[in-house]
């Protein structure tokens, strides 16, 4: 019981948390400047979601081995492509050759090769991670992130406000899911953490 307490606290401080955050965009709306949303405090809000989220997980592969060694530095590189997507236009004035896309395209490819060379350590941990709150947290982050993707999309809103379509809109709703989806990521994280410290290693459930 005590556990279950426990849980129901922490989706509680979760729910407060995504309703401040919620409160922060209202707040910087306010300001009735939408370079803010664009290029601007929101881009480092979600920035910093996304590197202590990324800093947390490559914690764990450090010190929770054989528990969870390949998972976390796969779910840290996948958050670090986000945070490289985040900072493109900082990217493309540094690297105007290659820009943003060649860092992501590396860092891509580097998740497929440790998914692969790593499977069964992978697939071990998955069977267990599977089922608790840091998977369900995380997906929901990229489902959301996606989804804040299809509905920000100019394609969607252009033939559908018509005439009154504003690219400014766009973008703000775009950056709005995402701050949604960076916050699921940024619990999924935490969860991880607290997970990490509790699960038992794996050694007797490799696949084979």
């Amino acid at each position: 019981m005590k556990n279950s307490y426990g849980f129901i606290l922490r989706f509680l401080l979760y729910t407060l948390l995504v309703v401040c955050f919620g409160a922060i965009l209202n707040y910087i709306a306010g300001f009735e400047n939408t370079r803010a949303f664009k290029e601007g405090v929101v881009e480092w809000i979600q920035a910093f979601l996304l590197g202590i989220s990324a800093v947390i997980c490559l914690w764990i592969a450090g010190k929770h081995s054989p528990s969870a060694t390949i998972s976390p530095i796969i779910a840290a590189v996948i958050i670090i492509i986000a945070i490289l997507r985040e900072c493109d236009r900082l990217l493309n004035y540094y690297m105007p050759v290659t820009g943003w896309k060649f860092p992501v395209v590396c860092l891509s490819a580097l998740v497929f090769f440790l998914a692969f060379y790593k499977r069964r350590e992978l697939f071990s941990e998955l069977r267990i991670l599977i089922f608790t709150p840091f998977f369900s947290l995380m997906w929901a982050g990229l489902v959301v992130m996606v989804y804040g993707q299809l509905i920000g999309h100019g394609e969607f809103l252009e033939p559908l406000l018509q005439a009154d379509y504003v690219r400014d809109h766009k973008r703000i709703m775009e950056e709005c899911f995402e701050m949604l989806g960076y916050v699921f990521i940024f619990f999924g994280a935490i969860e991880f953490w607290w997970e990490a410290k509790t699960m038992k290693p794996f050694e007797n459930e490799r696949i084979e």
